[in-house]
C-alpha cells in the first residue's frame, strides 16, 4: 500500500459524533446513520453540501498495534472557518497540525473506506492517535468518489 508523508495545516471540523469500537458490531450500524444523518445537518453548518467532507477519529482508547481494540469518537463534518460560531446543536473538532500519512483511492465511500483501512492497519506507520481524518471530494458519481485517509504520524 503507498501513501505520502504530508504536512497538514490545523483545520476546524463541526458536525455531529458517535463513539465507536471496531470490536463492536453495533458501531458500524452508528457509523453508518451518522453518515446518513450528516445529510441532514451538513447545510446547516456549510450552507451547501457541495463542500468536502470529513470524518475525523480523536479521543482514542486502546492499542493501535490491535486494531480490534480501538475505541474513538468519530464525528462527521465540514470545516468552518477559524472565527465561526458553531451552535451547541454540533460539536467542534480540531485537526491537529502536522505530519500524516495520506492514503488515497476511488471509489463508493460506503464500502472503499473500510477495505483501505485494512490496508492501512496492516502497515506499520509509528501513529500519534490524536486526529486522524478521512476526507471525501464528491463529483456526482458516488462510485467514483476521491477519498483520502490521513493518519497522524510521528
Amino acid at each position: 500500500m503507498s501513501y505520502e508523508i504530508i504536512e497538514v495545516k490545523e483545520m476546524r471540523i463541526a458536525g455531529k459524533k458517535v463513539r465507536a469500537a471496531n470490536n463492536n458490531p453495533e458501531s458500524m450500524a452508528q457509523i453508518g446513520n451518522l453518515w446518513y444523518e450528516f445529510a441532514d445537518f451538513g447545510p446547516k453548518i456549510h450552507g451547501t453540501m457541495d463542500a468536502e467532507r470529513y470524518g475525523v477519529y480523536f479521543d482514542f482508547a486502546g492499542d493501535y498495534h490491535e486494531p480490534a481494540s480501538l475505541e474513538y469518537d468519530l464525528l462527521a463534518g465540514l470545516e468552518v472557518a477559524p472565527d465561526a460560531t458553531i451552535t451547541d446543536e454540533f460539536t467542534e473538532v480540531t485537526i491537529v497540525a502536522g505530519k500524516y500519512a495520506k492514503f488515497t483511492m476511488v471509489g463508493n465511500p460506503m464500502v472503499a473506506p473500510a477495505q483501505l483501512w485494512q490496508e492501512i492497519w496492516a502497515t506499520e506507520l509509528d501513529r500519534v492517535c490524536v486526529s486522524d481524518f478521512e476526507k471525501y471530494h464528491f463529483s456526482g458519481d458516488m462510485e467514483k468518489v476521491l477519498i483520502e485517509i490521513y493518519i497522524g504520524i510521528k
